[in-house]
């Protein structure tokens, strides 16, 4: 096989930019049979698969030798198959992880291991849903009178909040109204349309008056009752962890990583325990939990970020804060 570092001139450790100087300096001197050949040390030189494959050849490590298809001229068009059709492009290695990775462990492929994660995740969505629609039907059986107030209330407040919009809507016509006949010069319509226009500013101002008013009945009954959504939500964190914690620190696996063959440890390559699982299942559930209250179903897409924003090493942020990595089981 040609020396590809020989035929351009360069050692080989030479890095991309100095090959690219010395294929360009030797093509432009080179007569139309030695173009070919070194198009192909430039292609498989610059691409670092084609290129690893290539030292290993050189090395007398058996590897098929990259074949015309996977050659590309530099700055020419790409080539084309079919009816047109760009060929594809080759994959990009997946960075090297940053932490020595223990003996005989492998990480777990994303795909893989987010196959094990919706299968939890989904199992953590009903027990949450079970909870709140179980905590609800018990605030309704022990405060029937007031729960039926609050929802009379809430749907007071939004016909007031509709007729405001209603309002709004007209008072803007009416300007319309207004500024057409100021221009037209007609009296009687730039009276009709003030006339329309004070209207629905009172009428928008009423309905905002009883929106408000409204509102604060509807919170102060609601005060007066004990927080259920604050029991509901220590109730969904406590069951969470129930789910999770237990199987991972006796085996590594939830029924999630069980299904996806995937499992929990340090990144030593011990068991992740009791305290590490903690942290890895506790930190997504709890600022879920936490942020529920706050911003409501939202809440799920911050603990989701927690765990699907991962590094070259595939920790996510709950990862790195337990120094726990997902392996092939």
């Amino acid at each position: 096989m040609n020396d590809y570092y020989e035929l351009l001139g360069v050692p080989v450790n030479a890095d991309k930019d100095t090959i690219r100087t010395a294929y360009r300096n030797r093509l432009e001197d080179a007569e139309q049979n030695e173009r070919a050949e070194l198009n192909k040390a430039w292609n498989v030189l610059s691409d670092p698969i084609q290129r690893g494959r290539y030292d290993a050849e050189l090395n007398e490590i058996d590897v098929d030798e990259p074949s015309d298809d996977d050659i590309e001229v530099l700055d020419a068009p790409a080539r084309r198959n079919g009816a047109g059709a760009r060929q594809p492009a080759a994959a990009r290695p997946r960075p090297e992880p940053t932490i020595e990775m223990p003996a005989g462990l492998t990480l777990a492929e994303t795909r893989k291991r987010n196959r094990g994660f919706y299968f939890d995740l989904l199992a953590l969505v009903l027990i949450g849903l079970v909870v709140y629609y179980a905590a609800t039907a018990l605030q309704r059986a022990m405060y029937p009178t007031q729960t039926k107030k609050i929802d009379s209330l809430s749907k007071q407040i939004t016909d007031a909040n509709n007729a405001k919009k209603k309002a709004d809507s007209k008072k803007s016509t009416a300007q319309d109204q207004l500024k057409a006949a100021q221009r037209s010069g007609d009296t009687e319509a730039q009276k009709n349309a003030q006339a329309a226009e004070t209207k629905a500013t009172n009428d928008s101002k009423a309905a905002q008056k009883k929106s408000d008013d409204l509102t604060k009945q509807h919170d102060d009954l609601q005060s007066s009752l004990p927080p259920f959504v604050i029991y509901a939500t220590v109730v969904i964190f406590l069951l969470g962890m129930a789910y999770t914690v237990p199987m991972s620190a006796r085996g590594g696996q939830t029924l999630g990583k069980k299904r996806a063959q995937v499992r929990l440890v340090h990144v030593d390559g011990s068991p992740a325990g009791w305290a590490a699982s903690v942290i890895h299942y506790g930190v997504p559930i709890g600022v879920t939990c936490l942020l529920l209250g706050f911003i409501g179903p939202l809440a799920l897409v911050a603990g989701l970020a927690l765990v699907l924003i991962r590094d070259r090493n595939r920790q996510g942020l709950h990862d790195r804060m337990a120094k726990t990595i997902i392996v092939d089981a």
